[in-house]
Order: structure tokens, then sequence, then C-alpha cells
């Protein structure tokens, strides 16, 4: 049987109503030879999680890093792909995305049958995770990989009806992201109205610069605030 330790984890984390930093980590971006270093620095915040993955379709392979993470922490290790082909075995979990805030049906169910073979032969756990890109002010990366278009950062019910909608296919957590290194990060008027009317524990993502913002987030109703592009930077 597939394990799911990790989402009984999040599942209580929720219930009482804690809140816990994520890093992500691009594997494009992670210089394993300096990695122990950084990863004393990572484990300081004591993440309730980490993520591995990047933006890119073609990025290099996460194997060699979530390797190294196995062997020099014990804080879960969780694959955050753009692609089947950065899913590495060795993960405890995977954050199973589906792109319902655009309507390409590459990210809607074809990058997710190509993970079938790989993932079902492992006992990665498997969370099934409300993906919705938010505008931000410029074009991200994400939008433009996955050739679709953002929620509007004004509308909030659709926001909230987009989540609304995974959580009745069966998804277990959604993700508000605005996009790596986002100038314009999901706005907090959106994650009080989604988080205040959705039963599952929300991540949000992009353009979260510092402590501050963080603890605004998180009095928003996010459970987890992902850090990334502010980590990278060593602004965090």
């Amino acid at each position: 049987m597939r394990k799911s330790e990790l989402y009984h984890q999040i599942q209580n984390a929720y219930a009482n109503r804690e809140k816990h930093l994520v890093f992500l980590l691009d594997p494009d971006k992670v210089d394993l030879q300096h990695m122990q270093a950084w990863l004393q620095k990572i484990e300081e915040h004591q993440p309730f999680m980490l993520l591995v993955g990047g933006s890119q379709e073609n990025t290099q392979s996460p194997h060699a890093l979530v390797s190294f993470l196995k062997k020099n922490t014990t804080t879960p290790v969780v694959i955050f792909p753009a692609d089947a082909q950065q899913i590495s075995t060795e993960a405890d979990a995977i954050l199973f995305l589906q792109l319902l805030s655009g309507r390409n049906p590459s990210y809607l169910i074809e990058k997710q049958l190509q993970s079938v073979t790989t993932l079902a032969a492992t006992n990665v756990e498997i969370i099934p995770t409300t993906y919705l890109l938010i505008e931000s002010s410029q074009p991200t990366t994400v939008q433009q990989v996955t050739n679709t278009t953002p929620l509007s950062r004004t509308d909030l019910e659709n926001a909230y009806q987009h989540a609304q909608v995974g959580i009745w296919f069966g998804h277990q957590l959604v993700y508000l992201e605005a996009g790596s290194g986002a100038s314009q990060a999901v706005p907090l008027a959106m994650v009080k109205e989604v988080s205040s009317r959705i039963s599952v524990p929300i991540l949000v993502g992009g353009g979260i610069k510092n402590k501050l913002e963080v603890e605004q987030y998180y009095e928003a109703g996010a459970t987890f605030v992902v850090i990334g592009t502010a980590l990278e930077l060593q602004k965090f």
C-alpha cells in the first residue's frame, strides 16, 4: 500500500492551525558543492518540507539533489514537477499537480498520464494538488512554459471557484502561485477569501520576499508559505 505519512502531517498542521515555511529548490540553480552550508541555513528556519523542481520542462535532473537531501536532512523531500522527467523515486512525496487555472490539456491530463509508469512502480507518496497560477504584473516563466493565462488577481470569486472545483475533484491541497520571481505576489485578499471558504490547506508562493510578508500570508490563512527566489538571492 502506498504510504501517506506526509499528508497526515499536513492534515494535522491544518487542523491545529499551524503555520509553516516551505523552501523550493531548483536543480538548475543549486550548486551541490556548496549545498551543505546552504542546507544548514535552510534548516535554521525549520521548514515543514523541501520542494524540488523547476519551471522549465527540460530542467536539470533532480535526482542528484534529491539524493543529497535524503542523505543530509530529515526534512521531507517533495517533488514539485514541471514534467514527468523530473520525478525522483528517492523523494518522500510528489505534489501531483493539475494546473486548473489554465486550459492547456498538457497540464490538465497529458503530463499526469506520462508519470503513471514511473509513479506506479514506486512508493512515492502522491498528494493531489490544485495548482492555480495568479496574475502578476509581468508574464512569469510558469506562464510562458505552460502557455496558459493566469487567473485575474482581482477576481477573488473566480479564484475560489477554481479552488473548490479542485477539491471536488479530490485534491488535497491548493497551491496559489504568482510564479518564480514574480514582481507581484498573490494578493493577501485572495488568500483570505479562498482559505475562508475551502476545507483543505493552502500553499502560497511566488514573489514573497521577506519574513514580514510571510507573516502576512499566515494571517491571511495560508498554512504553508513557499520561499524560492528569495532564498536563491540570499535575502531570506
